[in-house]
């Protein structure tokens, strides 16, 4: 009873919160943006080592490929990451030579109909090392993401940004502006595949003569990137997602992934709640219930929401809340409760300074764990 009083309360605050309606932050909209990119590279590519009978030398190569592609309607991405190493010692150890390779393929898509959306991923993951032993030992799995549900929650942290940006150096702070601003903000991954070492330069100075000051854009690096400025992440929008997750390919020896050997999966239902409250606030809220197939298996409960503010761009506060709970087929559970507030203050560029408080209570325990953290950095 007391959980389902839990989900009640945290579903009741975000249907109090969204009457809270700030403006700019429905009319922002998903920046529409692809590129590929590709890079090999040779991280400590040859290393020789010879002293005496004594010495090695080793070998690493490896690369990356990677496409993504977002529009308002959809997310799609694909690529693989590919590692490989060989190694020869000489004198005490007897001359061993031995080779590691990795590799992760992935793909993934997201499609939104509207509030109706689908969802799937998939990882292929292939593992080899033959150190200590003749004949090659090798793993391999795939693990699989699928799911549909209604709603969709994306980051407006860059409207809170370009809000920012516009307000340090005078700007105008129409809403029309804040979302130009805002739009280039959230191509900061097609600056980096696109321009590659130059994409620092080329995007602070589009994100500057888009606020309408061309010469200014170390102070827009300064304000995106320096820690004297606190703006708080800005998530907006709601969903509701049920799907399944499981490995496959795992064999019951498998020396890398022996341990989702017969998994039969999982049924995840997910809810996510998102809002800004004007200019300067956040709340989310979460809930998600994850259920095992396996014969005899529980399921997870876990629940929780944030809450921060923006004082200023100088001063942050936070606080946040999480239930987590094991519930068994028999028998009582157990749960965890974690709470956490605190502070985050810049006073005059010199001195930045956080305190929090953190409250742990596990079921099974009959005292809390508290923490109470003072940091602070003088330059």
């Amino acid at each position: 009873m007391k959980k389902i009083l839990l989900v009640v309360i945290i579903l009741a605050m975000s249907y109090f919160l969204l009457a809270q309606n700030p403006s700019v932050y429905n009319l922002k909209t998903v920046p529409e943006y692809k590129f590929r990119t590709l890079y090999i590279q040779g991280d400590n590519l040859l290393d020789w080592y010879k002293f005496g009978d004594a010495g090695h030398m080793n070998i690493n190569f490896g690369g990356v490929f990677g496409a993504y592609c977002q529009r308002t309607d959809m997310t799609m991405y694909y690529g693989d990451i590919l590692g490989f190493s060989m190694l020869q010692d000489e004198g005490d150890n007897n001359g061993d030579s031995w080779t590691v390779m990795d590799n992760n393929l992935y793909v993934g898509a997201a499609k939104y109909f509207g509030l109706p959306q689908v969802y799937g991923d998939m990882n292929f993951y292939f593992d080899s090392d033959n150190y200590g032993d003749p004949d090659k030992t090798s793993g391999m799995a795939i693990e699989l993401n699928i799911g549909a549900g209604v709603g969709r929650v994306f980051s407006a942290t860059r409207v809170a940004q370009a809000t920012a940006i516009l307000d340090v150096l005078g700007g105008d702070l129409s809403n029309e502006k804040i979302l130009e601003l805002a739009d280039i903000i959230g191509k900061r991954d097609y600056y980096v595949a696109v321009y590659k070492d130059c994409w620092a330069g080329k995007y602070y100075e589009a994100i500057a003569n888009a606020a309408g000051f061309p010469n200014k854009g170390l102070s827009v690096l300064k304000i995106l990137t320096n820690p004297i400025y606190t703006i708080s992440t800005r998530q907006v929008g709601w969903q509701v997602l049920a799907g399944y997750h499981n490995w496959f390919l795992a064999a019951e020896d498998d020396p890398f992934y022996s341990m989702y050997y017969e998994a039969k999966g999982d049924i995840v239902v997910h809810g996510d709640f998102a809002k800004p409250i004007g200019l300067d606030k956040q709340f989310t809220a979460y809930v998600e219930y994850a259920k095992s197939l396996e014969e005899d298996a529980g399921a997870d409960l876990n629940a929780g929401f944030d809450f921060t503010i923006d004082h200023e761009y100088t001063w942050s506060s936070f606080f946040g809340f999480d239930y987590e709970s094991y519930l068994p087929e028999e028998g009582d559970g157990d749960n965890t409760m974690y709470l956490e507030l605190g502070t985050r203050k810049n006073i005059m560029d010199k001195l930045t300074a956080t305190a929090s408080f953190m409250y742990e209570k596990y079921s099974e325990d009959d005292d809390a764990e508290l923490w109470f953290n003072i940091f602070f950095k003088y330059f």
